[in-house]
Order: structure tokens, then C-alpha cells, then sequence
């Protein structure tokens, strides 16, 4: 079993809830990260990427990027993706989120809808994989209870 401790590593924003097998693993300006944990090894991460500098018309928006070690996907994918958007909701202030995933990768794509993520656009041959070209997908979601009109905070 893994013991789950947080740890702030900026006094720019307030120390993340615990979440299960988790700790914050970086702070930036314009990124937030986790690490997912089985024991003291690292098996996947999670960042967040705001737009750099003074950039304030988009800072409601980031891209998130999740990758985590084949044996673990079943275990923790979810429980990380959960975490990372906690703290876009909770901590950051975040109203959308963008990511683009394999278009052949039909169990994130699954994973990432259940959690209100809604296709946008496919690009062809975005990634080279294995020696060919691949499609992805752009997935976004708005924070829940958002609607359009109510201004920046939703």
C-alpha cells in the first residue's frame, strides 16, 4: 500500500488536498504538476500548462498532459486525471482544459469523456509512432456548472 502525502511547493497558491497516491511534484509560473506514486517509485505524472507570461486573456485556460508506466494504467490513470483536475477546479481557478490524445487510444478517450471532456478536432497525423504517423484527438471540458454570460469565474 502507499502512504499519499502532499507537499506545497509554492506560497503562491495553498497546499492541494491529498489524493490518493499522489504528491505535487513541481511549480512553475506556468505549470502545476503531480506524481502518481506506488511506494517511493514514480509510475505516472500529470501537468498542467497555463499560457507563459502576460498572457491574461487565456490564463483561464491549460493544456494537461498525463502520462503514466504501462502496468499502472489500470490503477492509477484515473485517480491522477482526478487529482489534476481538482486542482485545476479547486486551486488554479481553471475554466478549460485542453489535451490532445492518440485517436486509435479508444479506453483514454473513454476515461477523459466520462470526466466531460468533448472532442473538438482530430488531426491527422499529428504523432509518429512506432514508424508511421498517427491521428490525434483534441479533447477539451469547461469546469463544471460553468455557463456562458456569467463572467470569468463561471
Amino acid at each position: 500500500h502507499t502512504h499519499t502525502h502532499t507537499t506545497p511547493l509554492s506560497r503562491s497558491l495553498p497546499p492541494p488536498p491529498p489524493h490518493p497516491n499522489t504528491q505535487v511534484a513541481s511549480v512553475t509560473a506556468d505549470a502545476f504538476g503531480l506524481v502518481a506514486l506506488s511506494g517511493d517509485r514514480a509510475v505516472g505524472y500529470a501537468v498542467l500548462h497555463t499560457a507563459p507570461g502576460p498572457r491574461f486573456r487565456v490564463r483561464h485556460a491549460a493544456s494537461c498532459e498525463i502520462v503514466v508506466h504501462d502496468d499502472y494504467l489500470s490503477r492509477c490513470c484515473s485517480p491522477l486525471m482526478v487529482a489534476a483536475l481538482d486542482l485545476a477546479d479547486s486551486w488554479m481557478g481553471l475554466l478549460r482544459i485542453v489535451l490532445c490524445v492518440h485517436a486509435d487510444n479508444t479506453p483514454a478517450i473513454a476515461l477523459w469523456a466520462s470526466h466531460g471532456f468533448v472532442q473538438e478536432a482530430v488531426f491527422a497525423a499529428q504523432d509518429y509512432r512506432d514508424g508511421e504517423y498517427v491521428d490525434t484527438v483534441q479533447l477539451a471540458r469547461l469546469r463544471p456548472g460553468y455557463s456562458p454570460g456569467k463572467g470569468p469565474l463561471g
